[in-house]
């Protein structure tokens, strides 16, 4: 057989040699460098640090979760365990953050300490998901842009800087992703797939017990394992080891802990009464808007809640975190959320208008067009599932906490951030694909500059309002901050008259009242923090709402009150006390009394001291008992 002519191909010229337009957007080969991507890696924290120390703030919030947060770290600090101030087990809030500042406080820390430590969280978590976004997307543009997004935005920086768990919660979450997605392709049990997956399990476990929305990440990661082992079964008729053997750890690393969590709540009672494993921060899932549990006749309120908080983290809520669309200058308003950059409740509480569907829609059809450019991928499944089920449950939350800003967001921010940069990216390149047929030096090159371009005015569009709101909080770090609470200015922003005074009445108390004497404040909790008094016995609450004059006197009596507070911050002091001072003016010595402001509402502000043995005992209707303890303080 005789051997074929080689035929000569005609040279062609090194422009006709270029490779034809790519209709994919991994970025060039150049950029897939290890010193591309760690140079990228440096400049992402080099920022980080800058923005974190301009608007890094030394006042602690006085956000009721914060302060709750420094209390149960200061418990278990302090020896008392995960307690209430009455002494009974905690089971509204998980353990495991304050857990963390507890330690960080008995080992010489200070709160300012744990703030810093939140934003070493912070700063861990963006280096994380920038490695995950360079390893989904396998571009350093897209990874590199969309980290610098979240970074700069003010609501992911503002939790960073102050004791909420939202921040630790996207740290050990993003730490678990990125074990997950090195578990993902491997076949073969060995110890280093064994050591991924239980590394995986232990980090994964622990999210429930930072926030109760960790239940959707174990509940995501269990159906991505079932339905890959599930598919492994049904089309090669074998066991996937390494999702079966990850799936076993699971449930022995949450049954551990779990197992833990539940000893250790069995030496306590709960504030309610209840059997504290029945009791808890997911109670809520089925309970009304009052608080009451939910009977059969009740869970079509479900369904409404499910279709109204919905519509309002589709319509309100994800772009006005990406984008944030309505902001305020520090100068309106001392609100957290408006000083995050964002509108009051009653933005988020009225039905969203066509515009706001119109800009959600857009803003979920580039998500989802974005997650669909990564369909083969592993990670995009796990995405998939926990994204959804995690609008699922927060949805299905209380209906006022859709009107609490984007907190319930930042877990999943950076992932619809990047899908939603993808999406964008995507269909620009789809565009110019269609545009750009000819291949040439010029084609190319605008092809190549294609994405730089679309992040660029991306930024451009996103820098009027993500620098405003910096600037907002920048400002507001700024101002003078109350440390001891010794020299107060009442004309500092941004505290009232009224909670000015409350930290005046702390201060006044720490330096004045002895340890061992029971003061009624209205939140026992506040009042230990601010004054530094962890005595279980230091502070107690109001008497009933609606308790008689008589009744507050017994109830100071039973407790054994020796001081009362009377501010207007908690305003309840004026309806429950008073009346029981002004028909027994004899029993109350005013020791401390701070102006307010009548013109504006405020009222003064009292300390005073109960004075028992100045009662007729005639004049009560005293049980028993009461009378025991009467004659015993007398």
């Amino acid at each position: 057989m005789s051997k074929s002519k080689k035929t000569k191909q005609p040279a062609t010229s090194p422009i006709e040699q270029q490779p034809a337009i790519k209709k994919h957007i991994t970025s060039p080969v150049w950029m897939q460098s290890k010193i591309v991507f760690v140079i990228g890696a440096l400049v992402v924290a080099a920022i980080y640090i800058f923005l974190y120390q301009q608007i890094f703030d030394h006042k602690i919030a006085d956000a009721e979760d914060n302060l709750q947060y420094i209390f149960y770290a200061k418990s278990l600090a302090y020896g008392y365990g995960f307690t209430n101030w009455d002494g009974s087990l905690h089971t509204n809030y998980p353990i495991f953050h304050p857990l963390v500042m507890s330690i960080v406080l008995r080992a010489g820390g200070t709160l300012i300490t744990c703030k810093i430590l939140n934003g070493i969280y912070f700063g861990l978590a963006l280096l994380l998901f920038y490695g995950l976004f360079y390893k989904l997307t396998n571009n350093i543009l897209i990874a590199f842009a969309t980290t610098l997004f979240v970074e700069t935005n003010v609501v992911p920086l503002w939790y960073s800087t102050v004791l909420f768990s939202e921040i630790p919660f996207l740290f050990y979450s993003s730490l678990a992703i990125l074990l997950f997605y090195k578990l993902m392709d491997k076949t073969q049990v060995n110890r280093k797939s064994m050591s991924l997956a239980i590394l995986f399990c232990i980090f994964a476990c622990v999210l429930p017990y930072i926030r109760f929305v960790g239940y959707v990440f174990l509940v995501a990661a269990l159906l991505f394992l079932l339905i890959h082992i599930t598919h492994n079964l049904l089309k090669y008729k074998k066991l996937h080891r390494v999702y079966t053997a990850t799936l076993v750890i699971l449930a022995l690393v949450f049954g551990v802990y779990k197992f833990a969590w539940d000893t250790y709540g069995s030496q306590f009672n709960t504030s309610d009464g209840l059997p504290y494993v029945f009791n808890g921060y997911g109670t809520y899932l089925l309970a009304n808007e009052d608080g009451t549990a939910m009977t059969l006749k009740d869970y079509p309120i479900l369904l409404e809640r499910l279709q109204a908080s919905l519509l309002n983290y589709f319509s309100k809520t994800t772009p006005n975190l990406l984008f944030l669309k309505h902001i305020t200058t520090f100068s309106e308003t001392t609100d957290i959320d408006l000083r995050c950059g964002l509108q009051p409740r009653d933005y988020y509480s009225t039905h969203p208008s066509g515009l706001d569907y119109f800009i959600g829609s857009i803003t979920f059809g580039f998500i989802i067009f974005g997650g669909i450019q990564y369909r083969k991928n592993k990670l995009t499944h796990f995405f998939a599932i926990y994204c959804l089920g995690y609008f699922l449950a927060i949805s299905l939350n209380f209906p006022k906490h859709c009107l609490d800003g984007c907190r319930f967001l930042l877990p999943i921010f950076p992932i619809l951030m990047v899908l939603f940069i993808t999406g964008l990216c995507k269909l620009v390149t789809l565009i110019a694909n269609r545009i750009i047929t000819e291949t040439n030096v010029i084609n190319i090159a605008l092809h190549n500059a294609t994405m730089p371009v679309v992040l660029a005015l991306f930024a451009l569009f996103l820098y009027p309002k993500y620098s405003t709101a910096l600037e907002i909080e920048m400002a507001n770090a700024h101002i003078k901050h109350l440390v001891d609470f010794s020299d107060v200015d009442y004309n500092i922003k941004p505290w009232t008259l009224n909670v000015l005074n409350y930290l005046s009445v702390c201060a006044w108390i720490k330096h004045n009242i002895p340890d061992t004497a029971t003061i009624a404040f209205r939140k026992p909790m506040v009042f230990q923090l601010y004054t530094d008094r962890y005595n279980r016995n230091s502070a107690t609450t109001f008497p009933a709402f609606n308790s008689t004059p008589e009744e507050v006197i017994q109830y100071f009596m039973e407790k054994k009150i020796e001081y009362a507070v009377l501010d207007t911050w908690y305003s309840a002091a004026f309806h429950t006390i008073v009346p029981a001072i002004q028909k027994y003016p004899a029993a109350f010595d005013i020791l401390l009394e701070l102006p307010g402001d009548i013109d504006n509402g405020i009222n003064s502000t009292y300390i005073v001291k109960f004075n028992p043995e100045k009662i007729d005992i005639n004049e009560l209707n005293l049980t028993e008992k009461e009378n025991t303890d009467y004659e015993t303080k007398k």
